[in-house]
């Protein structure tokens, strides 16, 4: 895999925001009170973003969906983690509450370790425009979920869903949930 620039991550945050920006532009800001705090800076960000700060953005998507096809030269599927963390428990009540970091080091509720890791395997593929599909595969030893991710070629998405089903018809991960205990 190509080395991930930090600068790769934030082409990624300035495309997203951008498109979600324009995507909730019916809504977003004249009710932007009903918006929670992370997901309402989000789209602040994204309404802000100017054409040319978007398309270096683009410069950037094109440059790493090069890189990964050279990757896929001689592959179909591609095996990696979903995220480069086990699951994380949190209160939702506070999945959208805000940018309010607490005293457990935490944001809305959601770990910062597992935050400053989540989208080092998915955000290359979700921001160079490369299928993916996750698949639970195990828990780690406090019984949280862990995932496999699966990425194929542009267009292949009927592949990965015969990986994936192929897959699942191999283990029983699928058929587990937490317990009450878990949770």
């Amino acid at each position: 895999m190509p080395a991930l620039d930090p600068r790769h991550q934030d082409a990624w945050v300035t495309i997203c925001s951008a498109e979600a920006a324009a995507e909730h532009s019916r809504m977003f800001p004249s009710r932007a009170d009903q918006y929670g705090t992370y997901f309402r800076s989000f789209l602040e960000r994204g309404s802000q973003t100017t054409g040319v700060e978007y398309q270096r953005a683009n410069v950037m998507r094109q440059e790493m969906s090069g890189a990964i096809r050279r990757v896929f030269r001689d592959i179909d599927v591609l095996a990696c983690p979903s995220v480069a963390y086990k699951g994380c428990r949190y209160d939702p009540a506070d999945a959208y509450g805000g940018t309010v970091f607490d005293r457990e080091e935490s944001l809305s509720g959601v770990p910062t370790a597992c935050l400053s890791v989540s989208s080092r395997f998915t955000m290359p593929f979700n921001f160079s425009g490369y299928p993916t599909i996750s698949l639970p595969c195990g828990f780690s030893s406090d019984g949280l979920p862990l995932s496999l991710q699966l990425v194929g070629h542009p267009l292949s998405e009927a592949l990965l869903c015969r990986a994936g089903h192929a897959y699942e018809q191999s283990t029983q991960w699928h058929t587990r949930h937490p317990t009450d205990a878990d949770l």
